[in-house]
């Protein structure tokens, strides 16, 4: 079985028409979270089935209640009044003997202008099923509705196969539950012949209960003691009733057991979503807080440290003129040394000093010579010109001093700053270098902490559409109810071991009825019909008994070296995988992972347990189509978020190399680069993945919602 080509039409996040082709091997989809994996897997289940995948809810009917969970909600926002507008899904599947096309559609019409998400406000105008072929004379057959859905379920893929084959990573769990032996043996069950001995052996138990009725009647007319053949047969069709009566209850408590661990299995992913919804809403507030920081401080660099950095830019390969200009005051501080306070006459101009010439003036005597003289004398004179002359000049001198004593200041100051200005200009590139730098790197840190956030934010929202906005506020409810449920569950465990015990005595007890019965003495001989029946019955229940008994071991045997050879393969191409080995347990039926040692305490990982679940679920699919002689095409979403890059890529590989076609949706093998989330072709490439689509959100540019984007798939290899 072959799907060649798909055509989605306002399918869920497919808006308008979306067309693309399927090829033989792996098929991978690769898209972020939100851009519409899952939507593109339910379009694939819907077609076939008629049913989509709901999180925590399973799969769930499309019907006239719900319709509208199948339509694009652009589509339906842009709807007027009397619009009509189709959701369908064509896929071309191709078999050995026949091509087929199936579709399915719904078509509606908007009646009013009011809440276009709510399905009284529109109308079913056609919807359907509908599968085509040409027969063997060549003529075209149409088949609809239940027609259509019996004839995928027998002819194309059983449905009852369909969950091994096409499923979502997060019901992996419910598919094989390593801890949980019966999941495994009812999926042993489901894809291989084993169902048919269970079956006949039971088919055979109910002719043995007939013919032994039968038997009973006849020999009651020839007992010799009737009253206690009369006894025991009443005795042993007591037993057959209350044992009728005890399975029926044992069988609707491993159906109320089954319902609970589900219910139980839901809660716990939603108790672990709103876990992961705390870690993640204190995550993006973190990644808001440093953000806000790299923005004051990019903002901070734009004001203050720009005006800075444009003062300094002036500066920038002045360093030979201020070295001219530093030796020129190197230069006038000399002088000034040389020169402040020599003059003409080569002898100071305050010695005598202006005070003592005076006093020589006014005693009228001179204090060199010890001479008296008059106030007109020669002597008068030329004392009194030494004064005058001593008293101007020093004024003179004083004045000018003091202006060459400020510049002389102003020279030493500027002649302080000269180690100082020089190492800063010379610093400058340096520090024009380390400022782009610095730029850069915040900018860097801006983008990459924006993207983490755009991430986050999807994850969130895609968290909230499962579970609603106040997912929160639901956590003490979810933790009451999943208390009660365990409770109940170990209620139920409790009242099926006490139902399977009272069978097994009613079972053993029956058993000595019947030998006493059998025991009693008859009139005569007579071998009756019945009791030849009764033997070839007993021998063929004996051999479909052991027949399924060793059936079922060698399909074990041959499940196991199935999943531990795709293991193998993984690991030993993985250096950072731990090696191991997969063992099923032929008692419980339970799965473990154990190191190469048998080292038994082994405490795998989440990564590990679902590379196990994996290998073991491939393992059984493989080997039911050897079984069966027939291919069918392998389709899941998300199965590897828990592992590594490179086990993903083995994976796949394995996958693409072991299946005719697989078709998986994943958001894993993107890498960080350029400040965004890429696709590594060239990485793609060298596994030979040869057919990969991206599936990406188009219309918004921010703030998306399901009304205003749409999912859009394109071929990148």
């Amino acid at each position: 079985m072959i799907i060649s080509k798909a055509r989605i039409k306002n399918f869920q996040s497919y808006y308008e028409i979306t067309d693309f082709n399927l090829e033989k091997g792996l098929n991978l989809f690769l898209g972020p979270i939100g851009a519409g994996k899952s939507k593109l897997f339910n379009a694939f289940y819907w077609c076939f089935y008629d049913e989509m995948y709901k999180t925590d809810y399973g799969w769930l009917p499309v019907d006239s209640r719900n319709f509208l969970s199948i339509f694009n909600k652009k589509a339906l926002l842009e709807a007027d009044v009397n619009d009509i507008i189709e959701s369908c899904v064509e896929l071309t599947v191709i078999t050995e003997d026949k091509t087929y096309s199936i579709k399915n559609q719904i078509t509606i019409k908007r009646i009013n202008s009011e809440d276009y998400t709510s399905e009284k406000n529109w109308k079913i105008l056609n919807n359907g099923l509908i599968v085509s072929f040409d027969n063997e004379d060549g003529n075209r057959i149409n088949l609809e509705n239940l027609e259509a859905k019996n004839y995928i379920d027998k002819k194309i893929l059983p449905k009852q196969i369909s969950k091994y084959i096409w499923f979502q990573g997060e019901t992996l769990n419910e598919l094989i539950d390593i801890k949980n032996g019966t999941t495994f043996k009812n999926a042993i069950n489901y894809i291989s012949y084993i169902e048919y001995y269970e079956n006949n052996i039971k088919l055979i138990n109910d002719v043995i209960r007939r013919i032994e009725k039968e038997l009973r009647k006849k020999q009651r007319k020839n007992t010799l003691n009737e009253n206690e053949f009369n006894r025991l047969s009443h005795e042993i069709e007591r037993l057959e009733r209350e044992i009728e009566s005890n399975q029926y209850q044992i069988d609707n408590k491993k159906i109320e057991l089954t319902k609970i661990k589900k219910t139980i299995s839901d809660i716990d992913k939603r108790l672990n979503d709103i876990n992961e919804y705390i870690d993640l809403k204190h995550k993006k507030e973190k990644l808001e807080s440093e953000l806000k920081h790299v923005f004051e401080k990019i903002e901070e660099l734009d004001k203050n440290k720009s005006n800075e950095f444009s003062k300094k830019w002036i500066l920038y390969g002045t360093n030979k003129l201020l070295e001219k200009g530093y030796k020129k005051l190197n230069k006038f501080q000399k002088w000034y040394e040389e020169n402040q306070n020599n003059n003409p006459t080569g002898l100071p101009y305050d010695i005598p000093s202006p005070a003592y010439l005076k006093e020589m003036l006014d005693k009228k005597e001179c204090f060199v010579c010890g001479n008296k003289f008059n106030e007109g004398s020669e002597h008068y004179r030329i004392i009194k010109e030494r004064l005058d002359y001593a008293t101007g000049k020093l004024e003179e001198i004083k004045n000018k001093n003091k202006e060459l004593l400020s510049l002389n200041n102003k020279v030493t100051a500027l002649l302080s700053t000269k180690n100082i200005l020089l190492n800063t200009i010379n610093n400058i590139e340096e520090y024009i270098k380390t400022f782009f730098q610095k730029y850069k790197e915040l900018n860097e840190r801006k983008k990459r902490l924006i993207e983490e956030l755009k991430n986050i934010k999807d994850e969130i929202t895609a968290l909230q559409e499962k579970h609603g906005n106040k997912m929160t506020d639901s956590f003490t409810n979810e933790k009451s109810k999943y208390n009660y449920n365990l409770d109940e569950k170990e209620r139920i465990n409790s009242i099926l071991k006490n139902l399977n015990n009272e069978q097994f005595r009613l079972e053993n007890e029956l058993m000595h009825k019947k030998k006493d019965l059998n025991n009693i003495p008859q009139n005569t001989s007579k071998e009756y019909q019945e009791e030849k029946i009764l033997k070839y019955l007993l021998a063929l229940k004996n051999i479909y008994e052991k027949t399924r008994d060793e059936e079922f071991k060698k399909l074990i045997d041959k499940v196991e070296k199935k999943a531990n050879d795709i293991l193998y393969k993984i690991t030993r191409a993985n250096p950072n995988v731990i090696t191991g080995k997969i063992v099923i347990d032929r008692d419980t039926f339970k799965i473990k992972l154990v190191d190469l040692d048998d080292n038994d305490n082994r405490d795998p990982n989440t990564g590990h347990t679902v590379l196990t679940k994996m290998c073991i679920i491939n393992a059984m699919v493989l080997i039911s189509n050897e079984y069966k002689n027939k291919s069918y095409s392998f389709i899941t979403d998300a199965p590897t978020s828990d592992l590594d890059d490179g086990t993903t890529k083995l994976y796949y590989k394995i996958i693409n190399d072991e299946f005719e076609q697989s078709i998986v949706l994943t958001k894993d093998l993107f890498v960080y680069k350029n400040n965004k989330n890429e696709i590594d072709i060239d990485s793609l490439k060298q596994f030979n993945f040869n057919n990969v689509f991206l599936i990406k959100k188009e219309g918004a540019n921010e703030n998306l919602t399901e009304s205003n984007s749409y999912s859009k798939i394109e071929k990148i290899i």
